[in-house]
């Protein structure tokens, strides 16, 4: 019953972050800033590709040969599962990661505090004691 019990939480937060996410990526969907357009070429590449390593969208004739595009092969498996565009399935993978770490930190920390509560709490301060910078922002 306890098992069944944290399961369900688990799933629920899972759903409740990633539906936050979601929101948010909803309101600012632009992949044309920052790092965004590079995960747009590698996806892309990914998806594209007929083996692996993908070729590299940087280079003619050449194939990525570092690690880097493990969590755009990802993206790019569902891109090509849901018959996509890379532009829509980065943004489901821009709320995915973070409730996939959120429900997952606050499983273990709430298996060693014994509290759902305390879980939550414990998750909250290590994703924002990781960088402050993002609540300097938020209050800037």
């Amino acid at each position: 019953q306890h098992r069944r019990r944290a399961v369900i939480t688990s799933e629920i937060t899972f759903f409740v972050v990633f539906l936050l996410f979601l929101v948010l990526r909803g309101y600012w969907p632009g992949i044309d800033n920052g790092e965004k357009p590079m995960d747009m070429a590698l996806i892309s590449a990914c998806a594209r590709a007929d083996y692996l390593p993908p070729p590299n969208p940087y280079a003619a004739n050449t194939r990525l040969e570092s690690y880097y595009y493990l969590g755009h092969l990802q993206t790019a498996i569902l891109t090509n599962a849901t018959f996509s565009e890379p532009r829509w399935t980065y943004n489901l993978m821009a709320a995915t990661l973070p409730a996939l770490c959120f429900s997952v930190l606050v499983s273990l920390a709430g298996f060693f505090t014994q509290s759902t509560k305390r879980g939550a709490l414990a998750a909250i301060f290590i994703l924002s004691a990781g960088t402050l910078e993002p609540l300097r922002q938020w209050f800037k």
